[in-house]
């Protein structure tokens, strides 16, 4: 026996014969209590390892994340601020004037060159009565003095009728209306207004801008390799999503039960609590910030600007961050199961000469 097993040993051919199953079971036993806690320290180490991999890739993540949202909120804010101004101005310069006259309508048409994206400028007396206008981006002021359409009795002049002088009103997003009727294609707008005084410092009625929304909103659908950039209203429709059929629930009657807030209940219930941040529901992460209007006399419209990562991606990159530590794992398995195969014979053979020399 102890010759067949001295045979065996120099007639190994290199590091791997010692894993042979010609080996004695005693020696295989000894590799086992060798090699099995080396495994399982390696297993732990590689456990560890992905939490660590994971936790690094969450927190750059995060922070790719959030600078994007931090980016595109803020391209938001300053889209609404400029008619904020704009407005500013037109007050101050109707204030200097007795009443409305061709230079006023002049100063509308300038404005109107200078900013291509207003659809609409517009002069309403306190009445709502319609003193001038600049519409569907004609170019042209429509001629100062005789009243034009008629807008008392209309959403907008009800909220403009509340202001008090030097007060600013913004709507939400909105879509463009022709007549009452909503303009097809959908043309996304919001509204901006104030009032004007006279040279007595009397109110003498109400600047509008409409502003073409469509730029401000396509911006946001810049490629991001990490999800869906979505902007969402604090009652829970969606303005922009991945999907159009999904858009404007709060203004089409057709889709007034698309809401976001019900279609992602667990994610809103985060959402709705804080004003930015990150959650996780079935159907992948959410990471969000509330942008604001400029400040304005009605409670000044929100959003929720958002990144949905679906959950797909989230599991794709957990499967290839496991597959990498797997694969590391396996290969230094592999080169250290010869060694204590080595040790374990070695020690075996030993075991057995002294047993034999004793005997």
């Amino acid at each position: 026996m102890i010759r067949r097993m001295t045979t065996a040993h120099t007639t190994s051919t290199g590091y791997w014969g010692h894993l042979r199953t010609r080996h004695d079971p005693g020696a295989t036993n000894l590799f086992l209590r060798a090699f099995l806690p080396f495994l399982c320290v390696l297993l732990l180490a590689g456990a560890a390892a992905f939490g660590w991999r994971m936790r690094t890739l969450d927190r750059e993540l995060d922070a790719t994340i959030a600078a994007f949202l931090t980016l595109a909120g803020e391209r938001l804010q300053r889209d609404l601020e400029i008619p904020a101004e704009d407005l500013d101005f037109l007050a101050r310069e109707f204030a200097s004037r007795t009443a409305l006259d061709v230079s006023s309508a002049a100063t509308l048409a300038n404005l109107a060159a200078a900013r291509k994206r207003y659809t609409r400028l517009q002069v309403l007396d306190t009445s709502g009565l319609e003193l001038a206008s600049l519409a569907d981006r004609s170019g042209s002021v429509q001629d100062a003095g005789s009243p034009r359409e008629d807008w008392s009795r209309s959403n907008l002049f009800a909220a403009l009728a509340a202001l008090d002088d030097g007060e600013l009103f913004i709507s939400n997003f909105e879509l463009r209306t022709d007549r009452g009727k909503i303009v097809e294609p959908l043309e996304p707008v919001v509204r901006f207004a104030r009032p004007y005084a006279d040279t007595r410092g009397q109110r003498a009625g109400f600047i509008v801008i409409e502003l073409d929304a469509r730029e401000t909103l396509d911006a946001l659908r810049v490629a991001n390799p990490n999800g869906f950039v979505e902007l969402v209203t604090t009652e829970g429709y969606w303005i922009k999503s991945h999907d159009p059929q999904l858009e404007w629930g709060g203004v089409l009657r057709e889709r007034e039960h698309l809401l976001f807030s019900t279609r992602n209940a667990r994610a809103w219930g985060v959402m709705a609590s804080s004003p930015a941040g990150k959650t996780r529901a079935e159907n992948g992460g959410f990471w969000y910030r509330t942008v604001s209007a400029p400040e304005a006399a009605n409670t000044a419209p929100s959003w929720l600007l958002l990144l949905h990562v679906p959950e797909d991606r989230l599991r794709a990159r957990a499967a290839g961050v496991a597959m990498s530590l797997t694969a590391l794992v396996l290969v230094a398995a592999l080169m250290a199961a010869p060694f204590y195969a080595w040790l374990a014979h070695r020690a075996f053979a030993t075991g057995k000469h002294q047993a034999a020399s004793g005997s």
